[in-house]
């Protein structure tokens, strides 16, 4: 009898792990083929603007104002959702933006990709907030020289995302200006290259770890304290229960007696960790995104193309802060270069090398070109006047 038991329940098990598996290759190739769908839905479209003649003294505050206005475009993305069983299939929505030279042509033009469904609300938005956009939809470009080679690299962060990349906010001259100028170096034929940004909004509790940070270093832990108390059993217990421990410390040390207030306040943030914490906090305060950042460069030669990427490289060094984060370029060769370059012509987004940017640090690697941006080959409207004030 007890025999029977046995092998009854062996063979039930047995058919439980075999339909477990079967459900997780069948929702592994739905998603895989989610991938695929959702790149063929994406709509492309080209924006331009009119490029006005700047006023003498005028480029700082137009530059600052154009990406305080396009990280109102970022937080409408990120307003954007699926509904739950198509958001636990396939994860957010996928938006694309792109500044690219073609291999054939000498204009750097700016795109967006988005889903069919969203084009009339997008395309409405930018409207509204950039009244002089012209926007149509664009046939997909094309930045590879067919008889040459292809340098590629993806973009990390150097430390963690919780740190603030500098910004716009920061930077003395328009950033984009940097980025622009190193794909103005292309030849008119046989070179192409691209910077591409797919982005998704970030699960609501990407902040959480930052919240923490702030608040550990305002009692006078370090940085590196602050963050490792912060992040401690995240991998083992999630990040809500990380973040709860973290809490109940916190909280727990607020029942002092006074003499050791009295220490506490010897223990206050300093001057230059208020300003680390300041920044800190104004990251975790804006919408956050999941990103890939994309750099693709195209030549005859392999070693035209490694020097067109590395002019590309060499622009994005400005978002680096010297105390706080950085953007991290890594080559790619070989094998994760043809998949590179896959992602990129199927703009597919990749969870491996995703980084959270938010609003402010998006709006600083790339807004549309409304600025008198005096980089050549940018491609403008018809050149206006700007109405001087009176």
């Amino acid at each position: 009898m007890s025999f029977i038991i046995i092998f009854f329940a062996v063979v039930i098990i047995l058919i439980l792990a075999s339909a477990i598996t079967v459900i997780f290759w069948f929702f592994n190739k739905v998603k895989n083929k989610g991938k695929i769908t959702r790149a063929m839905n994406l709509e492309l479209f080209l924006v331009t603007l009119p490029k006005f003649e700047q006023v003498a003294g005028e480029e700082k505050k137009t530059f600052k104002e154009q990406g305080a206005i396009m990280e109102q475009f970022f937080a409408i993305l990120s307003s954007i959702k699926e509904k739950k069983f198509k958001k636990f299939l396939y994860g957010p929505p996928d938006f694309c933006l792109e500044i690219a030279l073609p291999s054939v042509g000498e204009e750097i033009s700016f795109y967006y990709a988005c889903p069919k469904k969203y084009v009339g609300l997008l395309e409405k938005q930018i409207h509204g907030l950039f009244s002089e956009a012209n926007i149509e939809q664009a046939r997909d470009y094309n930045i590879f020289n067919s008889s040459g080679v292809v340098a590629g690299a993806t973009v990390s962060l150097e430390k963690s995302y919780i740190l603030p990349l500098k910004t716009y906010q920061q930077i003395e001259t328009d950033p984009l200006s940097e980025i622009t100028t190193a794909l103005s170096k292309l030849e008119a034929q046989g070179e192409g290259a691209a910077v591409q940004i797919i982005l998704r909004s970030a699960h609501s509790d990407w902040s959480k770890p930052a919240i923490k940070v702030v608040q550990l270093m305002q009692e006078g832990k370090t940085l590196a304290q602050a963050q490792a108390q912060a992040f401690q059993g995240k991998a083992s217990k999630g990040l809500d229960r990380a973040v709860g421990l973290a809490g109940e410390v916190w909280g727990k040390n607020r029942e002092q007696s006074q003499d050791q207030k009295s220490i506490d306040e010897q223990n206050k943030p300093k001057a230059f960790q208020q300003q680390t914490i300041d920044l800190i906090e104004g990251k975790a305060a804006k919408y956050g995104f999941e990103v890939n950042l994309r750099l693709l460069a195209s030549a005859e030669t392999q070693a035209r193309a490694e020097q067109i990427l590395s002019h590309l490289e060499k622009s994005f060094v400005q978002f680096r802060s010297p105390v706080l984060n950085g953007l991290k370029i890594q080559t790619i060769k070989k094998r994760a270069l043809k998949k590179l370059i896959y992602n990129f012509s199927f703009r597919i987004f990749s969870k491996q090398n995703k980084i959270i940017l938010n609003t402010e640090e998006l709006s600083s690697i790339y807004h549309f070109p409304v600025t008198g941006l005096a980089t050549p080959k940018v491609a403008f409207v018809k050149a206006k006047k700007r109405a001087s004030a009176s």
